[in-house]
């Protein structure tokens, strides 16, 4: 009989112990912050906008929490970013690595700007604007609808602006604006001054040449003739 006694009491006493050991590690669980989050991939959105997207509240900086809903909610949406992937390095540390959405140009639409991607499909509307991303005019269109295809009659117009954006990138040229005229006509806008490309397949000798000619230029309003440039390196700056 007291042998009986004496196991019930211990069986009482150890989950007494388990249940204060529970609640112990709860309570410390429950005060954990994550204190270090690291992003990489991110170029347009900061590290503050990207954590104010995915954390929300302080209350979701708790680690318990965050792994929860990173595990069974969908993801949140965050302008500019196609998809994320995170990794609790730690209770505390958590690195988030991005994928951005890949975006070739701008048009500006009904006072907002539809940035699209190289096959012309508009990925993202936003009242800002960003300097690593040129803005296209000249396309014609009756309207424009997010997450559908700009609505052209020439769509190669797009493997056009593809080709010249990755021309000035490779050389790194900061081209603010591109304009694309009826007869695919390439004019671009940097600070003051433009340059006419012209149309025709010999974009990558005169913009490889355009990066050699910029450094000696002033920054004088005018316009920069390169349509019959050849070889010889022949061009016009004429001012305004």
């Amino acid at each position: 009989m007291k042998t009986r006694k004496k196991t019930a009491g211990r069986k009482k006493h150890i989950l007494l112990v388990i249940l204060v050991l529970l609640l112990l590690i709860s309570g410390f669980l429950a005060t954990l912050k994550i204190k270090n989050v690291t992003y990489e991939g991110n170029v347009r959105l900061s590290d503050e906008e990207l954590t104010k997207n995915i954390f929300g509240d302080s209350f979701q900086l708790n680690p318990l929490v965050f792994f929860v809903k990173s595990m069974f909610e969908e993801k949140v949406q965050i302008p500019f970013v196609e998809d994320y992937d995170i990794e609790m390095e730690s209770l505390t540390s958590v690195k988030i690595t991005v994928y951005e959405k890949s975006i070739v140009g701008y048009i500006s639409y009904m006072s907002t700007y539809m940035y699209f991607d190289k096959d012309g499909i508009v990925v993202e509307n936003s009242s800002l604007e960003y300097d690593d991303i040129p803005e296209i005019t000249g396309v014609q269109f009756d309207n424009i609808i997010l997450y559908e295809k700009i609505p052209v009659d020439n769509e190669s117009i797009f493997d056009l602006i593809l080709n010249i954006t990755q021309l000035v990138d490779k050389y790194d040229i900061a081209v603010k604006k591109i304009n694309i005229s009826k007869d695919m006509e390439v004019t671009l806008y940097i600070g003051s001054f433009k340059v006419a490309l012209g149309s025709g397949g010999s974009y990558g000798e005169k913009i490889a040449a355009l990066s050699d000619i910029l450094p000696k230029m002033e920054d004088i309003p005018g316009q920069l003739d390169m349509r019959e440039y050849d070889a010889g390196g022949s061009y016009v700056f004429k001012k305004e």
